[in-house]
């Protein structure tokens, strides 16, 4: 291709081939404001601002907290004073486990399960025999006792 001036572009321009002015400029972005960020919910934001420290007057001087933990010392206020609400959320709160339980599940045994018991309890003793036995003819001195009664019986 050529200029006005008669000079050749250095790249030909085509399918996959833009114009050079027109493609990216090196450690340029195709988006340069980047993706939007996610709306933060009412949740996180209440969550944050519980965690905020204040300072309030606590037992006559100034201390700095958290406000969840300024609200939990209000609502046991409230409950040692006598209010029934404030009492029950103390007493609910108290009572709440931090990891719920979960009831096992009840098993039941049938006369299959205990046939299938009784014959490994069956293999079990044979297999412990079997181990006896392996280690009692590996034992040291085995062939020596072997052969005073090999001896023995010859001499009967």
């Amino acid at each position: 291709m050529a200029h006005e001036d008669g000079k050749k572009d250095k790249a030909e321009i085509g399918y996959g081939k833009p114009p050079t002015q027109s493609q990216w400029k090196k450690g340029q972005s195709g988006n340069p404001s980047g993706k939007r960020k996610k709306a933060e919910s009412l949740q996180s934001k209440l969550a944050m601002l519980a965690g905020e420290e204040i300072a309030l007057n606590y037992n006559g001087s100034t201390t700095k907290m958290p406000r969840d933990v300024a609200m939990l010392h209000a609502v046991l206020q409230k409950a040692m004073k006598g209010d029934q609400p404030s009492v029950r959320y103390v007493t609910d709160m108290i009572n709440q486990s931090e990891v719920p339980t979960v009831a096992a599940p009840r098993l039941t045994i049938t006369p299959d399960d205990i046939n299938v018991l009784r014959t490994r309890a069956d293999w079990m003793g044979i297999i412990e025999q079997a181990e006896a036995e392996m280690q009692e003819q590996n034992r040291p001195g085995r062939k020596e006792r072997e052969e005073d009664e090999d001896d023995d019986a010859a001499n009967f």
